[in-house]
């Protein structure tokens, strides 16, 4: 025990981690025999293992010491630090809402379910979009590469269906400008019971549901106005509407169609380990799956290089990224895997 006080104490001051990495490779025959627990006092790299054990003792100590303190700088006081350890989580200070004038916005947002006695079709709303791809955000933190890239492709479509409606509204908004100009001032229909909508949603994607709603809404009220003052007739202003309205339940749809296909138990699974050469025969059987179902993944997505705004997606190394992006993914899906997919189960 002297002799190490005695080495500790002459050994220079604490070593950076590459210093520690080269003696412990240096070290490293006497290293392993030492933690076989042989008697190596008389070894002459003895004093040097001493020296080496002691540093790490002291680099250990100050890892469990800069996490205790949770990173903070020395002049922060000990409990100062640790109270960031405590803080809650963040939760809204009020309620998030939407407030919807038309009808027609209201049941894009509802949806509405099937009905045999009515003879009415099921419509995939605005909610069971957003809770399809709240299922979806949590799947790209399994690491899911086809979740990220599907999140992808839905926010494109989102972003296009908005897009589209504020296209749309714009050209009314300049009917009545023209309207106005020549000294006809319309003034634009709203509810006189609008309702306000909760929005409580467990991904930032029904967020971009509730702003597709909102301007759907807009919309609906201006193509509304236009007819209600006559300025295009009941035919054009129904079939304006209807247009847009399919639009946007398409996109709906299309998540509905994601969502279900990525839950799927034999899919469920599937993660960018799977393509890595240590895959086994049932990674293989997904990725064929998927293929078979979404096609071909884009490489700079299943390298983890390109993802999408919002993503769970946990970060992939070099090396994994490496191994992903020299992958040939020309894999064809097995018969097992294609009579499956055709009888719908997927």
């Amino acid at each position: 025990m002297k002799l190490i006080d005695s080495l500790a104490a002459s050994a220079p001051g604490e070593w950076p981690p590459e210093r520690l990495a080269r003696e412990r490779e240096r070290l490293a025959d006497i290293c392993r025999r030492f933690e076989l627990g042989e008697e190596l006092s008389l070894h002459p790299q003895y004093p040097d293992l001493l020296v080496l054990l002691d540093q790490e003792k002291r680099a250990a100590q100050n890892v469990e010491r800069h996490l205790s303190r949770m990173g903070a700088d020395a002049v922060v006081p000990f409990s100062e630090a640790a109270d960031m350890r405590r803080l809650g989580r963040l939760v809204n200070e009020g309620h998030d809402r939407m407030l919807l004038h038309t009808r027609q916005a209201y049941r894009l947002f509802v949806g509405r379910a099937a009905s045999q006695e009515l003879n009415q079709a099921a419509i995939v709303g605005g909610k069971r979009a957003a809770a399809c791809l709240r299922a979806v955000f949590g799947l790209s933190g399994q690491n899911n590469p086809y979740a990220d890239w599907q999140l992808l492709v839905t926010s494109e479509s989102l972003a296009a269906a908005l897009a589209s409606l504020k296209a749309q509204t714009k050209q009314c908004v300049d009917l009545l400008d023209a309207q106005r100009n020549r000294g006809l001032d319309y003034s634009l229909l709203r509810s006189n019971e609008p309702k306000y909508v909760g929005l409580e949603f467990g991904s930032p994607y029904g967020f971009l549901i509730a702003e597709l709603t909102v301007e759907y809404d807009y919309f609906v009220r201006h193509v509304l106005t236009l007819v209600r003052k006559a300025v295009w007739d009941d035919k054009g202003g129904r079939e304006t509407l209807v247009r847009a309205t399919r639009q946007v339940r398409r996109v709906f749809h299309d998540i509905l169609r994601i969502e279900r296909a990525l839950v799927y138990e034999h899919l469920k699974p599937l993660s960018r380990a799977d393509f890595l050469p240590t895959g086994d025969d049932a990674a293989r059987k997904r990725i064929a799956a998927a293929m078979q179902i979404f096609g071909e993944i884009p490489q700079d997505v299943l390298a983890g290089t390109r993802r999408p705004a919002h993503s769970r997606a946990q970060q992939v190394t070099a090396q994994e990224q490496a191994l992903l992006e020299a992958l040939d993914l020309a894999i064809e899906p097995g018969a097992e895997e294609s009579a499956r997919l055709e009888q719908g189960l997927l």
